[in-house]
């Protein structure tokens, strides 16, 4: 099976029942066994913590001869 993409326009509607079904899921009834366990939690940071990568500038100058445009 595929990649399935909803946009919010086409995404399908979720009945009464399912979503009770859902939030009455309680979080030690989950199965996590397959997430694989971090080996090393001081390379993790908080998402609050991270900042967007942004390469510096540097100024360039470039001078074309008159017949090279």
């Amino acid at each position: 099976m595929g990649i399935i993409r909803f946009t919010s326009e086409t995404l399908p509607n979720v009945s009464k029942k399912e979503w009770e079904r859902t939030t009455a899921i309680k979080d030690e009834d989950i199965d996590c066994s397959e997430i694989p366990k971090f080996k090393d939690l001081s390379a993790f940071r908080l998402w609050e913590d991270r900042r967007m990568y942004s390469p510096v500038k540097v100024a360039v100058t470039c001078r074309l001869d008159a017949d090279v445009s």
